[in-house]
């Protein structure tokens, strides 16, 4: 029985109970679906190790470490992100004695139920106090204006990471967000190929590489009947680097390739920095950790009413799905990983699931990362 309480299965809960049930209940995923999870992953162990002070090399090495599942161009990504964070930020935070992954398992009072989670960061300010440093990546817009920092005015991940934070012996008083937006462009279908030095290559209609003329002068003949006369050569030096479709003269290309993509990202960041990045303090309110304490506890009693209402005996690892209702909507099913075979009322057996699906355990959002970070001393 999974009674582990994590801000993802309260979003999930709330989101659709028959989404949750298959995800926390079951532990059913789609072998596809951690993409995200471990991009998400990455990004935050290469924060953890900026935060301690390590360089950009350094980070980029730790958050994404040999034998990481992840794609070529996803790591592309995180290396051009990262570079570009570098960049806006500068070399090295100034917080001291940072604490990144600071992992937690904590009895919710009352209940059956434990509450667990990695907080980000916590940092030392100035005055003795520390603060929450959550560090996100987002596909939302980060203007000032944006519904984005509206909605993280009431995030139950980070008032769960401050009451997590408090027990943890830590008075914090501040929360600060640390936001990513994820990239809008993606790699391009063809890029010009460029040689050594940087230059376009331009080929006829053999594939060979088009080189300007160049005129040059010699004797024919021999004695007093050789003759000058002019010709033209290729000149090695000077090749065409634009099409001609008169000639018959084309660019050679290519597909973009990881490398030409991190870098086309990178300088994107450095042009638009107010795109990618954005930094805000968000303030906790007394009234708001009470009303997630009164949320949360709402939410572990629905998960044991959604249980209560089940017609098989869960303690032999025999559930019913139907007893936790779906929540159909464009908003929920278009986005949802289960929707293949829930909006078609098809029966799942546990045992043998779906082609694509696997039951793995629960809440991988909590997996453990072996770390060597230390901290630094500066403080803000």
């Amino acid at each position: 029985m999974n009674n582990i309480i994590t801000a993802s299965r309260m979003n999930s809960l709330m989101n659709c109970p028959r989404s949750h049930f298959w995800a926390y209940e079951v532990g059913l995923t789609k072998e596809d679906s951690a993409h995200a999870l471990r991009f998400g992953s990455a990004w935050h162990r290469a924060m953890e190790a900026r935060w301690n002070g390590w360089t950009y090399d350094e980070a980029l090495a730790f958050a994404i470490p040999e034998g990481i599942d992840l794609d070529e161009f996803s790591c592309a990504t995180l290396a051009g992100l990262l570079a570009g964070y570098y960049d806006y930020y500068g070399q090295r935070e100034n917080v001291g004695k940072s604490e990144p992954e600071q992992q937690f398992d904590f009895e919710i009072e009352g209940t059956h139920f434990t509450m667990q989670g990695k907080i980000d960061n916590i940092g030392l300010l100035k005055n003795k106090t520390h603060a929450l440093v959550e560090s996100k990546t987002t596909s939302d817009q980060l203007t000032p204006d944006s519904n984005y920092w509206l909605r993280l005015a009431f995030n139950l991940q980070v008032f769960q990471y401050f009451d997590a934070a408090a027990k943890l012996g830590y008075e914090i008083t501040q929360v600060y967000y640390d936001v990513c937006r994820k990239p809008s462009i993606r790699p391009l279908k063809s890029v010009n190929e460029l040689d050594s030095e940087g230059r376009k290559i331009v080929v006829n209609k053999l594939g060979e590489r088009v080189f300007k003329k160049k005129r040059i002068k010699e004797k024919v003949g021999k004695g007093k009947k050789a003759k000058e006369e002019i010709r033209e050569v290729e000149d090695l030096e000077k090749p065409i680097q634009s099409a001609n479709k008169e000639n018959g003269w084309e660019l050679k290309q290519a597909p973009e390739t990881p490398d030409q993509f991190s870098e086309r990202l990178w300088r994107d960041t450095i042009a638009r920095p107010d795109f990618y990045f954005a930094r805000r303090e968000i303030p906790i309110l007394e009234d708001e950790l009470r009303q997630f304490y009164v949320q949360r506890l709402s939410l572990i009693k629905l998960i044991q009413h959604y249980r209560s209402q089940e017609t098989t005996d869960i303690n032999l690892g025999v559930r019913d799905a139907e007893a936790w209702p779906r929540h159909v909507s464009t908003n929920t099913c278009d986005f949802c990983r289960y929707k293949s075979f829930c909006l078609s009322n098809l029966t799942i057996d546990i045992d043998n699931p779906p082609q694509g699906f696997a039951v793995k355990p629960f809440n991988p959002e909590l997996e453990v990362y072996a770390t060597t970070t230390e901290t630094n001393d500066s403080t803000i």
